[in-house]
């Protein structure tokens, strides 16, 4: 099969690991990215770069994978004469959410999705809850990259890591407090890695024991992943439905998830979190989040051999689940199960224009309303 995965952002280079894992496979797979690329992360083509070879792949293409098509697609997925709208008739399609822009997906692409039964992947599994049907496809990763081989840190202080996109929603300020109490006791010192190059990230948690991911949505992401490999056991809050899908992976893997779990078991919902990131709504914590979070992190601190086993699982868990020849089979097995697509009415990609505008006008003025 020949595969175009195309993204406006290929966020942690999700579209570049599925692809390379497919490659492996046999197929003819590569990711397409619209816009500029300020991490720096290795992408296959990049539109400003790659153009003419961008548009073959497109054109000679069997699957369509779109990653993180939001209202108004069918206008931010458009180089002239290149429509993603277009392009997808007579193509399996498939849509791929990843993160927030699923979690706030306007209803009028809700609608397509369910009218045109286009099958849908998630990335991480509280997404399932927003998109009716959809499937978890693990996060791809190259498991066996150097540079997600085991870390091998200074044995003091004992160092743990936290990559905060947003502090607030993810209780970084929690983690803080727990830090600052295990410091009374402990040669221990909190690794904040926020604004800097993806290789420069991955140097610094190279130098960490541990790592706490978040508090916040429900889900473990890359941040996890990334430490898992690196052998570092990674704290971090899991909703009910994560908890389920993560059970079944292991189920399927045979290795029980080492993830540790930390957070208040009462959470506020995505809407409350989704306020706080507009700022709507302060940020707090409870002392369940800092307690849960000094409790798993004591005993790693004080025993070295608790540690190691803990980061070995956690790297076997993350091989099984995550790596991207693995997350790539899935994948190809539900390209292959795909008919063509039909494609969009007029009226629906006259709709996605529509809606578009009305959303930006409302963005704006909302911009200006808060001035």
């Amino acid at each position: 099969m020949k595969i175009a995965n195309i993204a406006n952002m290929d966020l942690c280079s999700i579209g570049t690991s599925l692809s390379r894992g497919l490659r492996e496979l046999g197929d003819d797979a590569r990711t397409i990215m619209l816009t500029r690329n300020p991490q720096e992360t290795e992408i296959d083509l990049l539109w400003s770069r790659d153009e003419a070879l961008a548009r073959d792949v497109l054109k000679e293409s069997d699957v369509l994978h779109v990653h993180s098509p939001i209202v108004g697609f069918t206008l931010s997925f458009r180089r002239p004469p290149f429509d993603v709208a277009a392009l997808a008739r007579k193509r399996r399609l498939v849509f791929h959410y990843h993160g927030s822009e699923a979690r706030r997906l306007h209803p009028s692409v809700k609608g397509l999705i369910q009218k045109y039964r286009i099958p849908v992947f998630v990335t991480v599994p509280d997404l399932l809850r927003y998109t009716p049907g959809a499937e978890w496809l693990p996060l791809p990763v190259p498991s066996g990259d150097p540079k997600y081989g085991p870390a091998n840190p200074p044995s003091s202080p004992i160092r743990v890591c936290h990559a905060p996109t947003a502090r607030e929603i993810k209780k970084t300020d929690a983690f803080l407090e727990a830090m600052r109490r295990l410091q009374k006791s402990y040669d221990v010192e909190p690794v904040l890695i926020e604004g800097r190059p993806y290789a420069e990230c991955l140097a610094i948690k190279r130098g960490c024991h541990i790592n706490f991911d978040n508090i916040g949505y429900g889900s473990y992401a890359l941040a996890s992943i990334e430490s898992m490999l690196m052998e570092q056991p990674s704290l971090v809050y899991l909703d009910g439905s994560c908890r389920t899908a993560v059970s079944d992976a292991s189920d399927r893997v045979g290795i029980e998830c080492p993830l540790l779990q930390v957070g208040d078991p009462t959470q506020p919902s995505h809407a409350e979190l989704n306020s706080i990131r507009a700022g709507k709504a302060a940020a707090t914590y409870t002392e369940e989040d800092v307690d849960s979070i000094y409790r798993q992190l004591e005993p790693l601190i004080v025993d070295d051999g608790l540690r190691t086993s803990v980061g070995r699982k956690s790297r076997q868990w993350a091989q099984a689940v995550h790596d991207e020849r693995r997350v790539a089979e899935m994948a190809s097995l539900r390209y292959g199960a795909l008919a063509e697509f039909g494609g969009f009415s007029r009226l629906d990609r006259a709709s996605q224009s529509f809606w578009w505008a009305e959303q930006t006008v409302r963005f704006r003025v909302g911009r200006r309303l808060a001035k």
